[in-house]
């Protein structure tokens, strides 16, 4: 072996394994950790479906990495060492990496580059920023997949087609993308004629099926749920993508396809246009695979390693100086985003095992700004790449350097900073009454931290705290047992924390201590599980078991009777209330706040809650509050609901509802503003002291955040409507781009 890049190699390997056992991703460890002790316990975790007992559920790859990683759970029953465990898990990553150096080296002496050439590239591979942290820190194993598909690409150069097929399989059964590698392959093969079309069919479709399918033999009886785990992180936009900037006004995973749809395109492209030749052969793999990842709006910084060796190999990088000032800049934007996830993700500490970021910190500032500029040019600069390979320099100047292209730019750059406020926060009126309700007590506190609280006042303001849960918690309360883990009922989690009554006790106590009000939160509706950086959703195993209470749409029907066992029936409303308010009474809450009763596709009206009201209003001897119906078609209902209540919130929400989720039922800003005017023309002035106004700004679960901009303009238009008493924020995570301000002194206009 050249002596130069044995150095090369071996000055590579040392820090990546010095530094490996110190660092890794909070979230991305977690997983590894668990995930492999679910298999050594012969636990199949494709069909984990309770994402309560199992948050490291969403472990959604084919199984070659997951059989590794019972190897370091295994080490870890015999030495209990979380550093050896971590030096384990990433291991095989460093070795890939360095393989993958050794591979492209190999590759571009066969392409005919030079010792010289060859060990540039190389050396940019094994030490540029990305590669490194990838594995060394972060701890994802895309390099395993690099690797095989470079073996499989070096096989293809070699003429060993079967041997190449047989790799691809094993990459395929690592990550998905190196399955990428086939099409362009048998554009190649047949392009040039080197092999007959049954053998490539054999070779290059075959077997790595088969492969990929004797890998995944053990979890093939139940082919569903394997696939949908494996393809499940489709349905969320990544991090590293222009596509974080779209999300702000459309929701990404809609557009699934649509990187299929880029890639069949060019590869139909390619192969009309084809020059035979391995140039041409490298040029069309990596212009492929570019646009696949270029159109995707599922593109994380570690996906970026599959294409990296390719430009590297490109026989026109280093020889054309625009494509490396393009991946110049591809780099750079890269290392800037890492840079600011240490911010957040706390320098990658083990310490932080389980947590999705640092918990204790809610004021991103510059490092969170910088993360989502530095992934949409990351995105940019991956689409500049596809197209300079692919020989479309005119669509590039006409999309980044003409006249259009520079304002698209400078639109996405405001759509992108719209997200955020001024660093005072989004200053909306003051009101008496300031709710804020988080998706769960996990996304905004962390048990027994008072400096969790503390933030969350600090960023919010609020002086009522919503803590919400599942429906079951109420069902299934049999008194105080400050002991029992009520963590199944809460609708997000991290994973890393788990819930208690003694707990939530506990959080209450300290709220009241700062003089803030909680109140006691109940979901009134069957809530699917929903894929969204992990299963989330709360547990309803109890009303799946009295389906006689679940109507339309999932909402719970107060208005029926439920069996508790053969000899007893009791009204729902009665049953219901009565738990409440012995939990109100047992764990010192000041109130109850009933969320998402009513559902806009549903026609049913209001009279399968209002028997719940009627029993909380004679058992309870705390303030009722209650959201108001998702329709703006009858304000007769509010009225009802005033008369039970002490509060109705109306579910004001123009944005999430127009934009994100597309409905088109009288949800603008203008038909609010007509419906709150319709209400109060209709009730008198203590029933207006009883009516408040939402404003929606952030849902970890279901993927979406309103913008600074949109808040503010909301909080005015409703304040200035007449709903002067208060309002409810929703949710108050410490996932929120932004915090809450609140201008004492603001003057209504009207």
């Amino acid at each position: 072996m050249n002596h130069r890049l044995m150095i090369i190699l071996l000055l590579a390997l040392i820090p990546r394994l010095i530094i490996s056992p110190f660092f890794g991703h909070p979230w991305d460890m977690y997983i590894w950790l668990k995930s492999g002790e679910l298999a050594l316990a012969n636990i199949n975790i494709y069909l984990l479906e309770n994402p309560v007992d199992y948050p490291w559920g969403f472990y959604a790859y084919p199984p070659t990495w997951l059989y590794w990683l019972i190897i370091p759970a295994i080490i870890n029953k015999i030495i209990e060492n979380l550093y050896i465990t971590i030096f384990l898990i990433k291991l095989p990553i460093i070795i890939s990496d360095i393989l993958a150096g050794f591979l492209i080296y190999r590759i571009a002496l066969r392409l005919g580059y030079g010792d010289r050439k060859a060990l540039i590239i190389s050396a940019i591979w094994l030490f540029n920023p990305i590669t490194f942290f990838i594995s060394s820190v972060w701890g994802m194993f895309d390099s395993i997949a690099v690797f095989f598909m470079l073996t499989a690409l070096s096989s293809i150069l070699d003429e060993k087609y079967a041997r190449a097929g047989l790799l691809i399989g094993i990459g395929a059964s690592v990550k998905l993308l190196p399955a990428l590698l086939i099409p362009p392959t048998v554009i190649y093969l047949l392009k040039a004629r080197r092999l007959e079309k049954k053998k490539i069919f054999i070779n290059l479709f075959m077997l790595p099926a088969l492969i990929f399918l004797l890998v995944s033999l053990p979890f093939l009886s139940t082919p569903i749920e394997y696939l949908k785990h494996i393809l499940q992180h489709a349905e969320s936009v990544g991090s590293f993508t222009y596509w974080v900037a779209l999300s702000a006004i459309v929701n990404p995973s809609i557009f699934w396809f649509l990187p299929l749809i880029v890639y069949v395109a060019v590869i139909t492209i390619s192969y009309k246009k084809f020059q035979d030749g391995v140039y041409e052969y490298i040029k069309i793999t990596g212009g492929t695979i570019l646009s696949f990842l270029a159109a995707s709006p599922k593109v994380n910084i570690q996906h970026t390693l599959i294409f990296i060796p390719l430009i590297l190999l490109y026989n026109k990088f280093l020889e054309r100086g625009e494509i490396v000032h393009k991946f110049t800049w591809f780099m750079l934007a890269g290392v800037v985003w890492l840079s600011s996830s240490l911010t957040i993700l706390y320098n990658y500490s083990i310490e932080y095992v389980g947590k999705v970021y640092t918990p204790d910190s809610y004021d991103f500032g510059l490092g969170a700004v910088m993360l989502v500029v530095s992934s949409v040019v990351g995105g940019v600069c991956i689409v500049r790449l596809t197209l300079d390979v692919l020989g479309l320099n005119k669509v590039e100047y006409k999309m980044f350097t003409s006249r259009w292209g520079m304002i698209a730019i400078i639109l996405s750059a405001l759509l992108v900073f719209s997200l955020y406020s001024s660093p005072s926060g989004v200053i909306i009126p003051m009101a008496e009454i300031r709710i804020g309700i988080p998706e769960s007590v996990d996304s905004a506190f962390i048990p027994k931290s008072a400096t969790s609280i503390d933030n969350y006042l600090k960023h919010y303001n609020v002086n009522y705290v919503v803590l919400p849960w599942s429906p079951d918690f109420v069902n299934t309360y049999r008194g105080l047992n400050p002991n029992q883990d009520i963590t199944i009922y809460t609708r997000f989690r991290t994973g890393s924390n788990k819930w208690s009554q003694g707990d939530i006790i506990w959080l209450v106590n300290e709220f009241h201590s700062r003089g803030v009000k909680v109140l006691l939160g109940v979901y009134l509706k069957v809530e699917e599980i929903k894929p969204h950086y992990g299963m989330q959703g709360y547990s309803i195993d109890w009303i799946k078991n009295h389906g006689e209470v679940i109507g339309s749409e999932g909402i719970l029907l107060f208005n029926k009777t439920i069996h508790i066992d053969e000899s007893r029936s009791y009204p729902y409303s009665e049953y219901f209330a009565n738990q409440i308010t012995r939990i109100v009474r047992d764990i010192g809450f000041d109130g109850v706040y009933l969320m998402s009763w009513s559902d806009w596709r549903s026609s049913g009206g209001s009279s399968h809650i209002l028997p719940l009201l009627s029993e909380l209003k004679k058992k309870l001897d705390k303030p009722l509050f209650i959201e108001g119906p998702e329709n703006t078609d009858n304000p007769e209902e509010v009225i009802n609901l005033l008369e039970l209540s002490d509060y109705v919130i109306l579910k004001t929400a123009p944005w999430v509802y127009t934009v994100y989720y597309a409905r088109t039922d009288n949800v603008t800003l203008t038909d609010y503003k007509k419906y709150i005017q319709d209400i109060l023309s209709r009730i008198d002035e203590d029933d207006e002291e009883k009516l408040l106004f939402s404003l929606y700004l952030f849902d970890f679960v279901d993927g979406w955040t309103t913008p600074a901009t949109q808040v503010f303009i909301e909080a005015r238009e409703f304040y200035e409507s007449g709903l002067r008493k208060g309002y409810a924020l929703y949710y108050t995570s410490r996932y929120v781009p932004y915090r809450v301000s609140f201008e004492i002194n603001y003057q209504a206009t009207r």
